[in-house]
């Protein structure tokens, strides 16, 4: 063999020698890169799930909260329209025509004659009411000295020996208010 073949030989395999590295560098190469590609991959749908899992969380919380605070604004409104309803009640009877005024009055008038008697020495009533309230003593046969009084709307306060009677319709309907309302809320606002 020739020098020069002996040179184009070497030449030769040193060419397949670095054809054969490009080969293994390239298939090294597209291993790395689908490795990364698949780390890549997994990665991201780790954190898609991870990220799923935080949305559907805040999302329940912001539910739940929602939800508390709808029952907030719905027994907030329930309140008001009881307590509408009830100051509504007061505003009637206070400002009933004068026999229907005497109506309810009378009532109240006879439960506190009937657990009293004769310990009940005066009246204080509005000065509104005076006429109506003398006209229902009048009728029960009971006598007592009355007393206006200007910041008294409807009702009456009987005072005696050792006790008093808080009669007025803004203390009975608060009171039965206080007593009935959660019945009345149940029956008006179930769902």
């Amino acid at each position: 063999m020739s020098l020069n073949d002996l040179t184009n030989k070497i030449l030769a395999d040193a060419d397949a020698e670095v054809a054969a590295l490009r080969t293994r560098t390239d298939d090294t190469i597209a291993s790395i890169k689908a490795e990364a590609d698949q780390i890549v991959r997994e990665r991201t749908a780790h954190a898609k799930v991870q990220l799923d899992k935080r949305i559907e969380a805040q999302a329940f919380h912001a539910k739940q909260a929602t939800a508390h605070e709808r029952r907030l604004i719905l027994e907030t409104v329930k309140r008001r329209v009881l307590d509408e309803a009830f100051s509504e009640a007061c505003r009637h009877m206070n400002g009933a025509d004068a026999p229907t005024y005497e109506a309810y009055l009378t009532p109240l008038l006879e439960s506190v004659l009937k657990d009293a008697g004769d310990q009940i020495t005066h009246l204080r009533v509005s000065r509104d009411r005076l006429e109506s309230t003398q006209a229902v003593l009048a009728r029960l046969n009971q006598s007592f000295e009355i007393m206006a009084d200007d910041m008294m709307h409807g009702g009456f306060i009987a005072t005696g020996h050792a006790c008093e009677y808080d009669m007025r319709f803004e203390q009975l309907i608060r009171a039965t208010q206080r007593a009935c309302e959660p019945e009345i809320a149940s029956k008006l606002f179930t769902t």
